[in-house]
């Protein structure tokens, strides 16, 4: 392994040498065919020359492969520019080409920091729409914001089809195996796609550079696509006559009066004391069988007929939500009889108030050393107003005015995220809540631990819209991919259904303060 231009660790010495020998050898023929009576001079495999690239790198013969081929471009002065990082406008555009995707019927509703006249516009919104390339909250797509490596392994994985692997080692100690990423990069490190940046660093929030972009993309065009498995027809089975059975005539039995069965209602009271309390109240319930009432004391559940209905119960005190829990009330007929169970589900999200907001690696999956403080609205925020310091391994912020706000946190190396952060309350009793900017997550498929058939999404808030506020697509990898669309916090249920019928539940919500949206979801 050596070095590239780029100063990476992504370079092999024999990788792609033979794509690009064929490149060569084409030219070559091509150049000869064209030659009639005039002597052609020899003309080297690329017309174009770019003085900041040496041909002889693997990264080089990668960057000189695409430009030769019209797929990437340099600059007017000559150069390629290697060491810049790639804009995610940019990647979409080329994704774009090189899969030779449809972009030219699209949603006239694509994202709204990009202009339907951008020429940027038709292939970015044909990405999102493919599921290959999403965007962000606010119907956003941050098309100027440099593509991070954890970014690009999800686009190489969905643009090119690459398979899921199995028994696969990595050395990456920043990748976490509880994570989509690591499915993804586990799938780049077995096909020789991506070296990492070190021997035990993947870098997942650095910023892919114009040379390690055109490499991971001469990498991923050179796996050959799996072949589609052979249907062989099946020939129909014989059919032999089944000789009619002979029929009996049946005796009419005895009629016998039947006692008429009624099913009762049934009330069950939950005390707000009980759940260490001063109210207890309750998403609104839409079902025939099941009636429920907010009183003075806590909550009274009605229920009319059998059956199954999910609630979610908030828990109240000094008029603050402290969490929110789903039970599940369960009505059944025995003899007449209704009986009710009520089975705790767990919390949707535990939203216990904080009086101060830690940030830290785990979190944001870098190292936040650097905080700037906007207001909602985009005004600057004093740093008399607000406080960032390190204690330990931890940041912490406190901010001694209310409102809404946006922090965007920077690593030592300049990687960015967003955090929406809401503070209520009056000074000395300051009540924090915040969103990380993740409108878009993969489940990993250790957590649904099932062979899935199909998925039915619920929406469970009371702000209901006409279209569901997250999007939930199923994947190659046996899991699924959420992404939230709206602006606007939403709770949500995901029926995962295998295909022996049998469920299991993802709870989630989708968390927004300040326009930023983080989705949070529990299996159960």
């Amino acid at each position: 392994m050596k070095k590239t231009s780029s100063g990476s660790m992504e370079v092999s010495k024999n990788e792609g040498v033979t794509n690009l020998s064929k490149t060569k050898m084409f030219t070559s023929a091509l150049v000869m065919a064209l030659t009639t009576s005039a002597i052609v001079a020899p003309v080297s495999a690329s017309a174009i020359t770019l003085s900041d690239v040496d041909k002889n790198t693997e990264d080089g013969k990668a960057i000189y492969n695409l430009v030769d081929r019209g797929v990437i471009k340099g600059f007017g002065d000559g150069t390629f520019k290697p060491h810049n990082p790639i804009t995610r406008a940019q990647v979409a555009q080329v994704i774009a080409k090189v899969i030779e995707l449809d972009t030219t019927n699209v949603s006239k509703n694509g994202f709204s920091d990009i202009p339907a006249s951008s020429p940027t516009y038709n292939p970015i919104v044909a990405l999102a729409e493919a599921g290959i390339m999403p965007g962000y909250a606010n119907n956003q797509f941050k098309p100027y914001r440099a593509i991070t490596r954890e970014e690009m392994a999800s686009v190489l994985v969905k643009a090119f089809e690459l398979a899921p692997v199995k028994n696969q080692l990595m050395p990456f100690d920043d990748v976490r195996t509880d994570t989509f990423l690591y499915e993804n990069v586990k799938i780049l490190y077995a096909n020789n796609i991506t070296k990492g940046v070190s021997a035990t660093k993947f870098g997942p929030t650095n910023a892919v550079t114009r040379s390690q972009f055109a490499l991971f993309l001469t990498r991923a065009e050179a796996i050959p696509k799996a072949p589609p498995e052979e249907v062989k027809p099946t020939p129909p089975e014989e059919v032999k006559p089944t000789p009619p059975e002979e029929v009996k005539p049946t005796p009419p039995e005895e009629a016998k009066p039947t006692p008429p069965v009624t099913i009762d209602s049934v009330k069950l009271a939950l005390a707000s004391a009980d759940f260490g309390a001063t109210t207890l109240k309750v998403q609104p319930v839409k079902s025939e069988q099941l009636i429920v009432e907010e009183t003075a004391d806590g909550l009274e559940i009605n229920a009319t007929a059998p059956g199954t209905t999910r609630i979610v119960i908030h828990v109240m005190k000094d008029q603050k939500v402290q969490q929110k829990i789903n039970y599940d009330v369960v009505a059944v007929d025995k003899a007449g009889k209704l009986q009710v169970n009520l089975i705790n589900k767990g919390a949707v999200v535990a939203d216990t108030p904080v009086d101060k907001i830690i940030l830290n690696e785990k979190k944001v999956t870098f190292e936040p050393a650097k905080l700037h403080l906007k207001t909602s609205n985009g005004k600057e925020v004093s740093t008399d107003d607000y406080t960032y310091e390190k204690r330990g391994k931890d940041y912490v912020l406190t901010i001694n005015k209310s409102g809404e706000y946006i922090a965007t946190v920077e690593s030592p190396q300049g990687h960015q995220q967003q955090v929406g952060v809401a503070v209520t309350g009056k000074e000395g009793q300051f009540i924090y809540d915040y969103a990380l900017d993740k409108n878009y997550i993969g489940v990993n498929q250790d957590e649904v631990a099932m062979k899935l058939k199909t998925t039915h999404y619920t929406q469970m808030t009371d702000k209901r819209s006409s279209a569901a506020q997250v999007t939930v697509r199923m994947n190659m990898y046996n899991s699924i991919d959420l992404l939230a669309a709206g602006t606007e916090g939403v709770q949500f249920k995901v029926a995962l259904i295998d295909i022996v019928d049998r469920e299991k539940y993802l709870y989630g919500t989708a968390h927004t303060i300040a326009g930023i949206t983080e989705i949070r979801y529990a299996i159960q």
